[in-house]
């Protein structure tokens, strides 16, 4: 198999959380809950930091709360709350992004077996056209596909559920891969019996699980 190095130009990960019943429209909750996300995400918060749109008075609401820029933001509706961190560049950008995905979970995934959707992609130049085409070439399995590419679901030692890893031409990098990974934590069923740093070592285990998990396809992702 032929392997590639990648440095990502741009990358992003999201933490999605769907609800076991449906949460109903309450406006006093809601304002509630922007001010946790804010806590949660240490992230100072104004009043431009919060949209809410309304469709119903019953279950059809949307509430947006967006920090830093506009690269951080929080999706709540009545089935999920998602949270997602955009245009990370540089390694710096790690730690401040996975300190703030175990704040998160902390303040609102603790919940009994509570199951957490993990998605993340990145686009990376490679060093030529020709590095690209070689690397996705090896995946084309008839001689008709024009535009290869690579999805399958691997395991990894430090984490415990499948990972799906898709890898192909980026669309907006010229000479670029695009990378997409998902996968999904459940917490144990001793929930009470976690250690404090529990979710710390669950968030900084998501980029390394990420990276063995396109290693398998022989891709090389340096964040």
């Amino acid at each position: 198999m032929k392997e590639l190095s990648l440095k990502p130009s741009v990358f992003s990960f999201s933490i999605d959380l769907s609800q076991s019943k449906l949460d109903g429209f309450n406006p006093i909750l809601l304002s509630e809950l922007s001010l946790r996300v804010a806590d949660a995400l240490q992230a100072p918060a104004t009043s431009d930091s919060f949209r809410l749109r309304v469709g119903d008075a019953l279950f059809g609401y949307d509430l947006l709360c967006t920090f830093f820029g506009g690269n951080v933001d929080v999706r709540k509706t009545a089935e999920r709350l998602t949270l997602t961190f955009k245009n990370g560049r540089v390694q710096a950008d790690i730690p401040f992004i996975f300190d703030r995905v175990a704040r998160f979970l902390q303040a609102f995934a603790a919940g009994h077996q509570q199951t957490v959707t993990v998605t993340g992609f990145c686009h990376g130049k490679t060093a030529s056209d020709e590095d690209q085409t070689a690397f996705l070439d090896q995946f084309a399995v008839t001689k008709d596909v024009i535009g290869p590419g690579v999805t399958g679901r691997v395991t990894v030692r430090d984490w415990a559920k499948p990972i799906k890893v898709t890898a192909e031409a980026s669309l907006i990098l010229p000479q670029g891969i695009f990378v997409f990974w998902e996968t999904t934590y459940t917490n144990p069923e001793q929930i009470k019996t976690m250690a404090d740093d529990h979710f710390k070592k669950v968030a900084y285990a998501i980029p390394p699980s990420f990276i063995a998990a396109a290693a398998v396809f022989g891709l090389k992702v340096e964040f």
